[in-house]
């Protein structure tokens, strides 16, 4: 019997990135974006990866916070705990921050975190930052998992917003891909996340055939079909999901049809 509340750690075999040093004509090195993941293990440019989740929880796989980094001193960061959120910055930064609890250790203070208001987000001081761990399929899960950075609001909202619809990630396949989103003059890579739907076997076939009729219930706006339909395909993919308590839950928080709406965009259909 496992010890209450014990959590396995991997080791992270990789960093996984969208970037890359590339050569000026001078010979001097510079950062790179790139619309293809770079990694141990990982051949040629890919775009997408199909990857699997060692934990159940999302933010055991996705980790997210604010950071504000001083060369390799760690000045201050908040994982949005507390209402207003608290912060944990080094003595010597606190200035008028609100202080909210004993000092920990030598050199750090919980203060009220000012989110967006932070004088040092907006300074870009501070960022946000998502760390994702994962197994890549194919590749040796014995070795460890590996690990993606990302300080984009963007991405870090585009995974979040997957990871938040299932209760248990385990086993589950899902495609991770990248793609250069331009905004006004910028041009930067953007992370997706959505779950990998492959027709190999009767299963998958029944699978595809409740969602094509869902999406046709939708697009019609039938609420009474879409019900019907939810129905048969969470009997397919979600196990005892009648006696899940957290599964129907959501569904009447949301209704029918966003529900319906949002496990078709979780299947990219």
């Amino acid at each position: 019997m496992a010890i209450p509340g014990l959590k396995p750690t991997f080791a992270v075999r990789s960093k996984v990135r969208v970037g890359e040093k590339r050569k000026t004509a001078s010979g001097k090195e510079i950062p790179a974006s790139t619309d293809y993941f770079i990694g141990e293990g990982i051949e040629g440019q890919p775009k997408e990866l199909l990857i699997y989740f060692p934990f159940q929880q999302a933010e055991d796989n996705f980790s997210t916070g604010l950071e504000w980094w001083r060369g390799k001193q760690l000045t201050c960061y908040s994982k949005g705990e507390g209402d207003p959120p608290l912060a944990y910055r080094v003595k010597d930064m606190v200035g008028d921050a609100e202080v909210r609890g004993e000092p920990m250790g030598r050199d750090r203070v919980p203060v009220t975190c000012p989110v967006r208001d932070c004088e040092f987000l907006k300074d870009k001081s501070c960022k946000p930052m998502g760390r994702l761990q994962f197994w890549i399929d194919g590749l040796d899960r014995r070795a460890g998992v590996f690990q993606l950075d990302t300080k984009a609001w963007n991405s870090i909202e585009n995974i979040e917003a997957t990871l938040s619809q299932y209760p248990d990630l385990r086993g589950i396949p899902f495609k991770l891909s990248v793609s250069f989103t331009q905004r006004g003059t910028s041009r930067f890579p953007e992370l997706y996340l959505e779950e990998s739907v492959e027709i190999n076997n009767d299963a998958d076939v029944a699978v595809a055939d409740a969602l094509v009729q869902l999406r046709k219930a939708v697009d019609e706006d039938t609420d009474g079909v879409a019900r019907e339909r939810l129905a048969d395909l969470l009997d397919l993919t979600v196990a005892g999901w009648r006696e899940r308590p957290e599964v129907i839950d959501r569904i009447k928080e949301l209704g029918v049809m966003e529900a319906s709406r949002k496990t078709l965009d979780r299947y990219g259909v």
